[in-house]
């Protein structure tokens, strides 16, 4: 009977106070996980499945965050965790343990900085400013019970029929969500800095651009198979070429202001060395690559990003 269904949709909520763009709006999307399962033993093991998932997928996003035991609240259930992006703009505070990492909601009434650790003992807790992304919630049979949703056990291998008085099962349930739209929000407000934004490379819309001076524009095609490589073997790099008829000065602004991963430019050493420069704001990175070794060279950088 296990089953998992995914919901993808806009919410609305008559929210007093709309502040901070996208973190607290009338309006916010959200993808929705629900999940039922037979047991409560085999709830327990999806939950811990679904946590895992979370936690690679923030991994890969590369921001920084820590996942918090928290109170079920009006949702109900017994067993909850929140997924909090750690920034000084967000409106929950969590009391992490500096040795240990475990993490919690400064709601609790167990949450006081400096407090003794519940998992490890240390008394290096500290208060820390943070932006919810998500949330897994334990349901178990919360509202499977008062719905009448249950289900007959299966029959054992030594019964062919299953007797009418056999009683129905409640069915254990789990909803766990990550808010998309507050996501980009917050990681915008991480990263951004005084040129734009500074997107990750798997949130950015193109991990490269390639911004060349306007005698180079017709070349752009060399440096944008030099990223690639000769071989198909390797992933494609995602490459945005701006050659939009604009000054070059107002095209690197824009680069910045946009938040590309990584900025190759087509400069002056081009024409005569074949050399590209190459920007990466998150890692500090401005140096100047032969067009030779500049596939070579991006990915590298890509791979840290």
């Amino acid at each position: 009977m296990d089953q998992t269904l995914t919901l993808l949709a806009r919410k609305y909520r008559d929210e007093l106070r709309p502040r901070q763009g996208l973190l607290r709006g009338r309006e916010f999307l959200m993808k929705d996980l629900y999940t039922f399962d037979m047991t409560n033993e085999a709830a327990l093991a999806t939950y811990d499945t679904v946590r895992q998932a979370y936690n690679l997928f923030f991994d890969d996003l590369k921001i920084p965050y820590v996942v918090a035991a928290a109170d079920s609240g009006s949702i109900g259930g017994d067993l909850s965790h929140e997924y909090h992006a750690l920034s000084e703009h967000g409106e929950d505070t969590v009391i992490c343990c500096r040795k240990c990492g475990y993490a919690i909601n400064e709601e609790l009434d167990s949450a006081k900085e400096h407090s003794r650790c519940p998992k490890c003992s240390d008394t290096s807790m500290k208060a820390a400013k943070a932006i919810e992304l998500g949330h897994t919630f334990h349901l178990s049979t919360r509202y499977s019970k008062p719905l009448g949703l249950a289900i007959a056990p299966q029959p054992s291998e030594s019964s062919s029929t299953i007797s009418a008085q056999v009683q129905k099962i409640p069915l254990q349930m789990g909803c766990h969500g990550i808010g998309i739209s507050r996501m980009i929000a917050a990681v915008a407000a991480i990263y951004a800095d005084r040129k734009g934004l500074n997107w990750p490379r798997r949130m950015a819309p193109f991990e490269v651009a390639i911004v060349p001076g306007k005698r180079h524009m017709l070349e752009t095609p060399l440096v944008s198979e030099a990223l690639n490589g000769r071989s198909r073997l390797e992933p494609l790099v995602d490459v945005a070429i701006d050659d939009r008829d604009k000054e070059f000065g107002w095209k690197l602004n824009d680069a910045d202001l946009i938040g590309y991963p990584i900025i190759v430019i087509m400069g002056r050493k081009w024409a005569k060395m074949r050399t590209c420069e190459v920007q990466c704001r998150r890692l500090e990175v401005k140096e100047d690559v032969h067009i030779d070794e500049l596939g070579a060279r991006v990915r590298e950088l890509l791979n840290k990003l």
